[in-house]
Parts: C-alpha cells; structure tokens; sequence
C-alpha cells in the first residue's frame, strides 16, 4: 500500500541523506511492513509544499504493547525505512520505486 505523508523540510532532508531512517507518527493509517511511504516536504511557516519528494519502503513497524514497554505512547508507531537503491535487510534485493507524486 502506498500512504502519502508530509514531512518538515529539516526531517526530510535527514531522511534523503541517510542520517534519519525512521519515521515517528501517529498510528492512524495501518502502515504495515512492505507499504510504501511517499513524502513531500511541507515548510510548516509558510503552510506549502516545497515540490521535494521521495518514497521510502517501511521494513519494521513498533507500535503497541511492545512499543509501550519502551514509552512509545499508544498510538504512535515508529517505521523503520529505506530509500530506493538500497537493500532489503537481510537480502540482496534492492529497493526500487517506480512510482510518482500525482
């Protein structure tokens, strides 16, 4: 499944340059191992999208009661994430997106 997000800018330039690859949001859209997340930047100050966008591939997914015992509150879920071009954990498959922001 593919769930389209927005991301402030200091976030997803983490995320393009490798240094973020996680994702902590509201667990309100069932996002499950595999999905497809495609993010646009959106500069919260000036309520507009910036046109940056990527996908990223969500390969672990923390949320509920095995996230609580860490004090991720209920609700919240943390993904773990890589960006095209990169291998599938544990594989030597790499992750590519052939999708496009519509």
């Amino acid at each position: 499944m593919i769930h389209r997000l927005k991301t402030w800018p200091e976030f997803f330039q983490a995320i393009l340059t490798g240094t973020k690859r996680f994702e902590l949001r509201r667990d309100d859209r069932n996002v499950q191992i595999g999905d497809v997340l495609e993010l646009e930047e959106f500069d919260a100050r000036t309520q507009e999208y910036t046109q940056r966008f990527t996908a990223v591939m969500v390969t672990y997914v923390l949320r509920g009661e095995e996230a609580a015992q860490f004090g991720l509150q209920p609700g919240f879920a943390i993904y773990s994430l890589i960006l095209p071009g990169q291998f599938y954990p544990g594989s030597m498959t790499k992750f590519e997106y052939k999708g496009s922001k519509s």
